[in-house]
C-alpha cells in the first residue's frame, strides 16, 4: 500500500519545484489549496495557472496580477480553442498531425481553475475584484462522437501490444501485463502506478489498491490476468537483478512507472490497433459500457468500478442507439394501427 505514499511524496517534490521562484500570490495559492485537495490535483492547477500567467508574459514574476482583465483571461481561453492531435491516415498508414478542437470539458476546466485562483486572490485583497466574475462560463458540450468499443477492438489492442514489442522483451511482458489490468479492472492509470508486488495475493486471487480519496478497491484476478502477472513479475524479476523496488510496474530507468508513461503506452496501442490514440480513462469507459452492455444494470457496475453515484457511471457509458430506433418502431406501430408495445393503450 506504500505505493501511494511514494507518489504521493513524488508529487509533492514536484509542487515545490514548480512553485521555486513563482510569484509569492501563487505559492500563498497552492500551499491553500494543499488542504483541500490532493497533491496530484494541486500540481494540475498549478501547472494550468502558470500557463495562463506565461500567456500573459514569458517572465510572470513581472505581471502586475492587480491589473490582470476580464479581456486577458478571454483572450487566453480563446488561445486554447484549438490544440494539436496524432492521427492514423487509414489509407496510408502513416501517423500524421491535425488540428482539433479543444473539448468543452478542458476549456471548462479552464475557466474553473482560474475562478478559483483569481476568488483566492481577491479574498486576499491581492485584487480588489475577481475578473473571471465577468466572463460567461463556456455553454456547449462537447459534440465531439465517443468512440464505442467492441470486445474485438480490446483484442485488437492486445495484438498490437504483441506486434509492436519484441518476442521475449520485459516491455512487451510490462505493457501486456499493464494494458489487460486496465482492460479486466477498469482502474485508473494513477492506481494502477501505485501498485506494489505486495499487494497481489495469488493464493486468493485479489489485488487490493488504494485509489482517490483514499478509498480501498479490491479486484478479483480471473484466471487470464492471473497468470499474465505472474509471468510478468517473473519477467521483472529478471529485469531488476540487483535492484530492490516494491513498484509493481517499473520503467526502463527501473523506477516506478509514471501515469503519464501509462497514457502514452496506452496511445501508442490504440494509435496502431484502432487509428487513434486513446487514454486509459477512455479503456475506463469501455470496461463500463462493455461490463454495461452484458448486465443491464446500472448499479452493478457502479459498484464494480467505484464510482459514488450511479449518475457519473452514466457517464462513462457510450450507448448504440438502439434506443432510438426502438423507439422510433413503438410509434411506428401506433401510427400504422399494427399491434405493437402501446396496444389497447389508447382505446
Amino acid at each position: 500500500m506504500q505505493g501511494r505514499l511514494e507518489t504521493k511524496l513524488k508529487t509533492e517534490a514536484k509542487i515545490r519545484s514548480q512553485l521555486d521562484e513563482a510569484p509569492k500570490y501563487l505559492q500563498d495559492y497552492a500551499y491553500n489549496l494543499s488542504s483541500s485537495k490532493e497533491p496530484r490535483t494541486v500540481l494540475e492547477y498549478i501547472r494550468k495557472i502558470k500557463l495562463f500567467l506565461t500567456f500573459l508574459n514569458e517572465d510572470y514574476n513581472q505581471i502586475d496580477i492587480s491589473k490582470v482583465t476580464d479581456s486577458d483571461i478571454s483572450r487566453y481561453i480563446a488561445s486554447r480553442e484549438v490544440k494539436k492531435v496524432k492521427v492514423k491516415n487509414k489509407r496510408t498508414g502513416k501517423v500524421e498531425e491535425k488540428i482539433s478542437a479543444t473539448s468543452a470539458s478542458y476549456l471548462k476546466g479552464t475557466h474553473t481553475v482560474l475562478m478559483g485562483f483569481f476568488s483566492y486572490l481577491q479574498a486576499k485583497e491581492y485584487i480588489k475584484s475577481n475578473p473571471v466574475q465577468m466572463i460567461q462560463r463556456i455553454r456547449r458540450e462537447d459534440t465531439i462522437k465517443r468512440r464505442r468499443f467492441k470486445e474485438e477492438d480490446l483484442r485488437e489492442i492486445m495484438k498490437s501490444v504483441d506486434r509492436i514489442n519484441k518476442e521475449g522483451s520485459y516491455i512487451g511482458y510490462r505493457d501486456r501485463a499493464i494494458i489487460m489490468l486496465l482492460i479486466n479492472t477498469g482502474m485508473r492509470e494513477t492506481a494502477l502506478t501505485e501498485i506494489n508486488v505486495g499487494d497481489i495475493n495469488f493464493n486468493d486471487n485479489k489485488l487490493v489498491i488504494i485509489d482517490k480519496r483514499y478509498t480501498t478497491h479490491e479486484y478479483y484476478l480471473n484466471p487470464m490476468l492471473s497468470s499474465i502477472l505472474k509471468d510478468y513479475i517473473e519477467k521483472r524479476e529478471e529485469y531488476l537483478v540487483g535492484r530492490e523496488i516494491d513498484a509493481l510496474f517499473v520503467s526502463q530507468k527501473k523506477n516506478r512507472i509514471h501515469p503519464n508513461s501509462v497514457a502514452d503506452l496506452v496511445k501508442k496501442y490504440t494509435l496502431d490497433s484502432l487509428g487513434t490514440p486513446l487514454s486509459p480513462h477512455k479503456l475506463r469507459a469501455a470496461f463500463c459500457t462493455i461490463l454495461y452492455d452484458k448486465t443491464k444494470d446500472i448499479e452493478f457496475v457502479r459498484d464494480v468500478v467505484g464510482h459514488k453515484s450511479a449518475s457519473t457511471t452514466r457517464k462513462y457509458i457510450v450507448k448504440d442507439g438502439t434506443e432510438k430506433m426502438k423507439a422510433s418502431n413503438m410509434m411506428a406501430d401506433i401510427s400504422s394501427n399494427r399491434p405493437g408495445i402501446f396496444s389497447g393503450f389508447f382505446s
